[in-house]
């Protein structure tokens, strides 16, 4: 089981879950943040107030940010469901989170060849008169 996190976010601010929820994979956590998006909408309605520009981001447990859901692509599907296809979903969120650590390192890795420059160019320039 792994702990997912519901961040909501909208016009009124930015409401992080502190507790988070477990689920056995990825595709359950997609699936109850559906449903929560669905049911915060109708309740936003119910109250006269515009739920589109509202969104969860979805986080993992180790602080990674797995995807957004817009309010307004729960509204839009209505009663058709959630989208993209479950079976894709999980696939193109894991090449995502691959994709974001390789740049990750590709980017720590740049920083300290110019960090040695830095400390080459010191070291030399310390030798002149």
């Amino acid at each position: 089981m792994s702990r997912f996190f519901f961040h909501l976010c909208g016009p009124a601010g930015f409401s992080r879950d502190e507790e988070g929820i477990e689920f056995a994979t990825l595709e359950e956590a997609y699936l109850d943040l559906w449903k929560a998006a669905v049911e915060m909408s109708v309740d936003a309605l119910r109250q006269h107030r515009d739920p589109s520009r509202d969104r969860f981001e979805l986080w993992d447990e180790e602080g990674r940010f797995l995807l957004d859901l817009p309010f307004s692509e729960v509204i839009k599907a209505g009663a058709s469901g959630p989208r993209p296809p479950m079976r894709d979903l999980q696939s193109r969120l894991l090449a995502g989170v691959k994709r974001a650590h390789a740049l990750h390192a590709d980017l720590a890795s740049g920083f300290e060849e110019a960090l040695q420059s830095l400390e080459t160019a010191r070291t030399t320039l310390r030798g002149r008169p």
